[in-house]
């Protein structure tokens, strides 16, 4: 299975917490562009966000989680 992991989480807690709890071979970023929540516009730009967010809560290099992020998105669609 795997994970969205959303902007959104940059505004909601128990999408955080989620995340906390998910090993990164399990996350798939996304955008759900064009959305508007909480007075966040969710777009793709703001991916780079959701990247940085878990590079600082594991612990690792942004590349680091990039490549597992890659690594998963090429798992989902072979």
């Amino acid at each position: 299975y795997f994970i969205g992991a959303n902007p959104a989480l940059l505004i909601q807690e128990k999408h955080r917490v989620v995340l906390d709890y998910v090993s990164l071979e399990n996350i798939i970023t996304e955008s759900d562009s064009p959305y508007y929540y909480r007075g966040l516009n969710l777009t793709p730009e703001l991916v780079k966000e959701v990247v940085l967010y878990l590079s600082k809560r594991r612990g690792l290099h942004p590349l680091k989680v990039k490549e597992a992020i890659y690594e998963n998105f090429k798992k989902l669609f072979k």
